[in-house]
């Protein structure tokens, strides 16, 4: 199947890091030990499983392709992930990231930083948002209130939902 712009970002970011790692090894020559090390030194390196199953999934898409999965298929053990919701952010690092984010060049970090956290929008829903999304009702000059229509979900029920703007975004 084809690539989403940012699936292809990701895979070609993963591809470089599997690249570096296993060096001139042939495709043929990775093994099951070679992958569980991979995930041992992620680990260690304070990576996340998400993030870990990520690249050795990479991994494994590029050993389909060159015929050298079937040995290992069923043997690779894809490490648990976390199933719960994010962690909330404690005052102090909301404050500390709006203040990072306030001094950026870019004008428009900020106030797409605090759109994202006051309504809730997981990452993907925030960079498919488009100014048609937007509904601003104006009374005296200043915004009375507000609302986003979520134009693209990764689920069917998130799509086409009604987000109203807190006072604060």
């Amino acid at each position: 199947s084809a690539l989403t712009p940012l699936g292809k970002v990701y895979y070609e970011q993963y591809s470089r890091k599997l690249a570096r790692e296993f060096g001139e090894k042939l495709v043929s020559d990775i093994t099951l030990n070679d992958i569980a090390a991979l995930q041992r030194k992620r680990l260690g390196e304070g990576l996340s499983a998400r993030t870990v199953n990520c690249e050795v999934a990479t991994l494994r898409q590029i050993l389909k392709h060159y015929g050298c999965w079937m040995p290992l298929a069923g043997r690779v053990r894809f490490l648990r992930e976390r199933t719960d919701s994010g962690r909330a952010l404690s005052l102090q690092q909301e404050d500390e990231l709006l203040d990072a984010i306030s001094r950026s060049p870019s004008s428009v970090r900020y106030p797409f930083f605090m759109l994202s956290l006051e309504a809730g929008l997981r990452p993907s829903e925030s960079r498919a948002l488009r100014r048609r999304d937007l509904t601003l009702h104006w009374k005296e000059g200043a915004i009375a209130q507000g609302e986003v229509v979520v134009s693209h979900s990764k689920t069917e029920g998130g799509t086409g939902g009604v987000v109203p703007l807190t006072n604060r975004a």
